[in-house]
């Protein structure tokens, strides 16, 4: 009964996960320097920045408006950057008409000069929209923008990368130029031939140990894997050496607050300035406390502190975890008498920041 929601978990991470390895890639890629072996000078990102659209934006005038990232590779030129790797195509390779015209708004409204840009003045003298697929829709996804190109029109270049993440252990991602051509011509030529991104790159910057985007998880389950996996671990080197052994377990008392402030420190991204985004929200850790206590694994101990039993769980853990939590959601779903489980948070109200749809 529980194996199709355990599978479907598992799936959201996996999907979460590739989205933010895909974004750490492109960000890597469009901010590096291959003659120099080194970051572009000038070289600025943001992942959820808060940009600011024209007056005679089509769509959205004069209004905050949220992208995955923006990347600023010069103080002249930026690029407007989305991802679409988990965009759904049917068997019969069209695009759902209201999922079409949610690319479409989307595209139009990035399709504008924003402001908000690491310059004095907020902007910058050419800006580009770029879109991030998996390979295997790239062709639909550029269909679309040359369908949308004759009937709207761009002002903007729209360049779509089509991206294929090799492996999951290693967070390898090969990624193409598939249609439009960036300002740099060097790297426009670069990113027609294929560039193949890996972790070693990544992972020797505080880029490379981002977990996280600015939209939430599916559920809860990947922000647990991240505390439990990761974090708890450096909340017990004051209070064991060597690490917990057997299935011995250790209580930690833990803060909403100030573990949402040391996960963006390691994890994710903290807000430097008005228009940047912190990441994790502070709710997407108290969700995954919370699912913690429902399963067992923590106590509520006041309205914003916790008490984790942490303890080594030798199997793997993302399948052991989405397992505790089918199992809780079938219990709760019996207890409350209908189809959907109690849940608390962000899970029961829509966020104040944007949702990933499966677009």
């Amino acid at each position: 009964m529980a194996k199709p929601r355990v599978k479907a978990l598992l799936e959201g991470v996996d999907n979460y996960v590739n989205t933010v390895a895909t974004l750490v890639a492109f960000i890597h890629e469009s901010t590096w320097d291959t003659k120099r072996g080194d970051k572009l000078a000038d070289a600025r990102y943001a992942i959820g920045r808060r940009m600011t659209t024209s007056a005679a934006n089509r769509i959205s005038p004069a209004s905050t408006v949220t992208p995955d990232a923006v990347v600023q590779r010069s103080p002249a030129y930026g690029l407007v950057c989305e991802v679409k790797t988990n965009i759904a195509v049917p068997a019969d390779g069209v695009i759902p008409k209201h999922r079409r015209e949610d690319i479409r708004k989307q595209v139009l409204t990035y399709d504008d000069p924003l402001v908000g840009w690491f310059t004095r003045m907020g902007g910058v003298s050419r800006q580009d929209v770029v879109l991030i697929c998996d390979i295997n829709r790239a062709q639909v996804l550029k269909d679309l923008l040359d369908q949308l190109a004759q009937t709207d029109g761009l002002r903007s270049e729209v360049v779509i990368v089509a991206t294929v993440r090799r492996s999951q252990v290693s967070e390898s991602v090969f990624m193409m130029e598939f249609r439009g051509s960036v300002a740099d011509h060097e790297w426009d030529a670069k990113l027609r031939r294929g560039i193949t991104v890996g972790s070693d790159y990544t992972l020797a910057s505080k880029l490379g140990q981002l977990r996280f985007c600015d939209a939430p998880p599916d559920s809860p389950l990947h922000t647990m894997l991240i505390l439990w996996d990761h974090v708890f671990m450096l909340l017990l080197r004051d209070r064991m050496r060597g690490g917990p052994a057997g299935g011995l377990g250790i209580d930690i008392p833990v803060n909403v607050a100030e573990l949402t402030k040391l996960v963006q420190s390691f994890y994710g991204c903290e807000a430097k300035d008005e228009r940047d985004t912190a990441m994790p929200d502070e709710a997407w850790i108290r969700d995954a406390l919370e699912m913690f206590v429902n399963i067992g694994k923590a106590e509520k101990t006041g309205s914003d502190t916790y008490s984790i039993h942490y303890c080594a769980i030798r199997r793997e853990l993302a399948a052991y975890f989405a397992t505790r939590i089918a199992d809780w959601e079938r219990k709760d779903r019996a207890r409350v008498g209908h189809g959907h489980p109690k849940q608390t948070g962000m899970f029961d109200q829509p966020p104040d920041h944007k949702e990933r749809r499966p677009l």
